[in-house]
């Protein structure tokens, strides 16, 4: 394809030709067509002067001050030795307040002319938004050495006024004047010299002369009204800011003259007109520290102490490392100080710990450091705070108005405590607090009647809607209150550990709470959810009500430590949930003494109150059997290595249960530990019952007592055979039961084959059976 060929005098001719169309666009009216013709000449000849100039004309008709000063930029580019497009782009600029821009092409259109009074005009302009005084005066001077005109003498007087050569200032405009007596803001200008230097009458005269030009001046009605101010004429001066304050709604300094009027109206003594006139300068935005300063002197004059205070504090905030302001924020921290000084001693309230009778500090007992925690109130700062005669250092922000404190504290051995506080008014208050050490912990609650599972279920009948419920409980405390359900229990409150009663209507009910409050105010609550379903399916099973209680020894003091017996009762656990267990109660790491208390009295009074028919006790732990004696213990985790005083012997834990059997119809003891020892056992037990059905009434109401025990060691292994067969025996069971003569026979079978003994099986010696046995019953739907 061949190039084609444009002559640069074809694109001359069209370029000249778009500018002619420009022009008569121009001549027409039609702006924007014109701005379009000078575009596509400036795009068919790119160094165009005359197409720049004629498009930035244009934008500057339009107001368009960015475009227009780029297009008149581009043609000083261009043309770098025409004088006139850096004068009007310095002009331009100065009129769109681009004061650097201005300085920049201006000195650029003087070096090319070197002598022009507009732009020198225009320059010293620039020079002065722009702060640079010095150069503006040098400029200032050249305009008058190039002309002494009227506005020349102005510009200088503008410049000596906003240095505060007032004196000079003064000279200038007047000289201005004398050539023009119309010149506005020269006579403005004048007014505002003679006001500097206090004279105000004649500012007054020259104010209202500037008035005459311009009946709605800004400049002269505010020299006016500051003449008015200094010869208390408040009433003019007030009534000079209204015209302000309504004809320039819009003004950029609108706030600064509401605050100018609010002085007026607070030395005139209208403090709510100022307060008004500060709340609209404060609501404009961006409102200076003095304004907030002047409404605070404004509330205080009216005695609103609060409001005052707030507004003084803002400036205090405001005006902090400001050096200008230092002297005011000193007495504006006066002002604060002297508003609300009071009489009133401070007191204290303590939190922690808490002072639950006036002058008494509750101290856990033993304990060696602590922290008191709490409030000093008062209405004033904390001067200082002294424990016992010693001062505390107290650091910023520690203790502050109604602040909190936080401080060491060692009780040691002493019987009370002396606080002394001052604050900054020296009201001192001097208190002494007796001392009494006391526990913090909060009570345990023990659901007795009915007896509560280990995930806090109770298990109600179906049908019954009143409920007589007991527990009891343990605090070192004595307890202040008891109530389920915001029913107050029945309890002695002289007696430590109480036992609670109470009867409860459940309609509609799933759930009750108990709530303890000892005499400290330790508070527990306890939430117990009803199961009426599970009474229901108890019912109907032939082993009647069945508990389970699990022992697991695993933390041993002088003996090896455990994982097994954790996992054993975890195991068993799993395997029994589909299975119909009434309650599990799981008891870890007992004692000798607990153990004993335990099987004596606590399970039996549970037993007994509860109404319970069958009953397994699990145990897994480290166990001992001495064959001389033939006589097999339990271990506690207080036992000691080959002291069998300290072990928990199995003829006691037999004693124990004696009381049960007349209540008690199934008695069911697994040990996986050792030997039990003959005299655990009666007899072995005959493989009679292995397929008994557990619907059979002649072998599920007659009363058994059996045991299952493990042996071949003495100390228990983390790894039970024993406890693995047992739960698979339960998993894998596929009817609705399965007898513990099965379920002993399969242990006996498994485990035989990796020990050297086989576990034994027989009637519990010494209780009553009658040829029955336990069955474990699965859940019904």
């Amino acid at each position: 394809m061949g190039a084609i060929l444009i002559s640069a005098g074809t694109i001359g001719q069209t370029a000249k030709s778009q500018m002619k169309a420009g022009k008569a666009f121009v001549k027409a009216g039609n702006q924007m067509e014109a701005l379009n013709s000078y575009t596509k000449a400036i795009e068919l000849d790119p160094n165009l002067t005359d197409a720049y100039v004629a498009r930035a004309q244009i934008y500057e008709s339009m107001k368009n001050y960015k475009e227009a000063i780029a297009d008149y930029d581009r043609a000083t580019a261009i043309e770098p030795k025409e004088f006139d497009w850096p004068n009007i782009s310095g002009r331009l600029n100065v009129e769109a307040g681009q004061y650097e821009e201005a300085v920049v092409s201006l000195r650029k259109a003087l070096q090319l002319k070197g002598k022009d009074l507009d732009a020198t005009n225009y320059l010293v302009t620039a020079l002065i938004g722009l702060k640079r005084y010095d150069e503006a005066i040098t400029e200032a001077d050249r305009a008058l050495v190039l002309k002494k005109t009227p506005v020349n003498y102005y510009n200088r007087g503008r410049i000596y006024y906003l240095t505060r050569n007032f004196g000079l200032s003064e000279g200038d405009f007047r000289k201005a004047l004398d050539d023009n007596p119309k010149y506005l803001e020269a006579t403005v200008g004048l007014a505002q010299s003679l006001y500097e230097q206090k004279k105000y009458v004649q500012a007054l005269g020259v104010a209202n002369d500037a008035l005459k030009l311009s009946e709605n001046d800004r400049q002269a009605l505010l020299v006016r009204a500051r003449v008015y101010h200094q010869q208390k004429d408040y009433m003019s001066a007030l009534t000079d800011m209204a015209r302000i304050l309504t004809l320039y709604p819009d003004a950029a300094d609108i706030g600064e003259m509401y605050f100018y009027r609010a002085t007026l109206a607070r030395e005139f003594n209208q403090h709510t007109t100022a307060i008004a006139d500060l709340n609209h300068a404060i609501s404009l935005g961006n409102a200076s520290p003095e304004t907030y300063y002047l409404r605070g002197v404004c509330y205080e004059d009216i005695f609103q102490k609060e409001k005052a205070t707030a507004d003084y504090l803002t400036f205090i905030g405001m005006t902090a490392g400001n050096k200008e302001l230092a002297d005011k924020n000193d007495l504006a921290h006066k002002r604060v100080f002297d508003l609300n000084k009071e009489s009133d001693k401070p007191t204290l309230t303590f939190t922690d710990p808490v002072e639950r009778e006036k002058g008494t500090l509750d101290i856990i007992k033993g304990v060696e450091k602590i922290e008191l925690r709490g409030k000093v109130i008062d209405e004033s700062a904390v001067k200082y705070m002294t424990i016992n005669g010693k001062r505390i250092e107290l650091m910023d922000g520690v203790v502050e108005k109604n602040n909190t404190f936080t401080i060491p504290f060692e009780p040691g051995e002493q019987m009370d405590i002396v606080f002394e506080v001052s604050d900054v008014y020296d009201n001192v208050m001097n208190q002494r607090y007796v001392i009494r050490r006391t526990e913090v912990d909060p009570p345990v609650i023990y659901m007795m009647n009915p007896m509560a599972s280990d995930n806090g279920e109770l298990f109600i009948e179906r049908n019954a809607q009143f409920q007589y419920f007991e527990g009891t409980i343990n605090d070192e405390s004595l307890i202040a209150s008891v109530t389920i359900d915001g029913v107050n229990a029945g309890f002695n409150p002289s007696v430590f550990n109480p036992t609670f009663s109470a009867n409860i209507d459940l309609l509609n009910k799933d759930a009750i709470s108990v709530v303890v409050t000892d005499i400290l105010g330790n508070v527990a609550t306890k939430k117990f959810t009803i199961n009426r379903d599970a009474a229901a399916m108890f019912e109907n099973n032939p082993m009647g009500k069945t508990w389970l209680v699990f022992i697991e020894n695993s933390e041993y003091k002088s003996l090896s430590s455990l994982q097994g017996p954790s996992r054993d009762v975890t195991m068993m656990r799993n395997a029994l949930a589909n299975y119909q267990i009434h309650n599990i109660i799981h008891k870890k790491n007992m004692t000798h003494d607990q153990m004993q208390r335990f099987f004596a009295i606590e399970l039996r009074d549970f037993v007994l109150k509860n109404h319970v028919s069958s009953l397994i006790i699990w145990y897994a732990g480290h166990g001992k059997y001495y064959s001389n004696t033939g006589t097999g213990y339990w271990i506690p985790v207080d036992g000691t290595r080959d002291d069998e005083f300290s072990y928990f012997n199995t003829d006691m834990l037999k004693g124990a249960l004696q009381p049960y059997q007349n209540s008690v119809n199934h008695l069911l003891i697994v040990t996986d530990a050792c030997e039990a020892g003959p005299s655990f056992f009666l007899a072995m037990r005959s493989s009679e019952n292995v397929k008994a059905d557990c619907h059979d009434w002649k072998v599920s109401k007659a009363r058994s007592a059996q045991v299952l025990s493990s042996a071949g060691y003495e100390l228990a292994v983390d790894n039970s055979t024993f406890t693995s067969i047992f739960a698979k025996s339960l998993l894998d069971c596929p009817m609705t039961c399965i007898s513990i003569d099965e379920i002993a026979q399969q242990v006996i079978k498994g485990v035989g084959q990796t020990a050297s003994q086989k576990p034994r099986f027989g009637q519990l010696q010494g209780f009553k059976h009658e040829g029955g046995t336990f069955f474990f019953m699965k859940k019904t739907d």
